[in-house]
């Protein structure tokens, strides 16, 4: 009988595992912060690529600037019962952040949206802001070490800083 060997755990399978508390939730913010680099500066690359480095550049310094009144206008406009007011800047923050890669947070924006309009499976439901801020903040270390990358004011290997 030719018995199959159990396939090797992934990382991902290892990465879930229970260690501790405090060691399982910075191993998995740390994995989740590398995967959003690795997203936004491909995505940049190719931003860079596509209409040079100043162009691109600006355009990340923008949305950098714009993130956090974006996210604070949508959740005061969201309190306030301004849904209709709120979404157009969720919908900005979800196109945005798809350009420069943030898929994650992009999608978070999309559900946030969704659910601002009474659409989609999370029609009506509420936003959690807490999440979308953690996602913008893992965000905008990303773009700023690619940034930094840009301006020779980072070590390659160092990987994403924790700002």
């Amino acid at each position: 009988m030719n018995a199959k060997p159990f396939p090797a755990p992934s990382a991902s399978a290892d990465r879930d595992r229970p260690v501790d508390g405090v060691a399982s939730d910075r191993l998995r913010q740390a994995v989740s912060d590398e995967t959003v680099h690795q997203y936004v500066e491909t995505s940049c690359e190719r931003l860079r690529n596509a209409v040079g480095d100043e162009a691109m550049r600006r355009y990340v310094e923008s949305y950098l600037r714009l993130l956090p009144e974006r996210l604070d206008s949508a959740e005061s406009a969201a309190a306030a019962g301004q849904r209709s007011r709120a979404a157009p800047l969720l919908a900005d923050l979800r196109t945005g952040s798809g350009m420069i890669g943030a898929e994650k947070l992009a999608a978070l924006a999309g559900t946030a949206e969704a659910a601002l309009r009474g659409r989609g499976p999370v029609g009506g439901a509420e936003v959690d802001w807490a999440q979308l801020r953690t996602q913008a903040e893992t965000v905008e270390r990303a773009l700023r070490h690619t940034l930094d990358e840009l301006d020779g004011d980072y070590e390659p290997g160092a990987g994403p800083p924790n700002r």
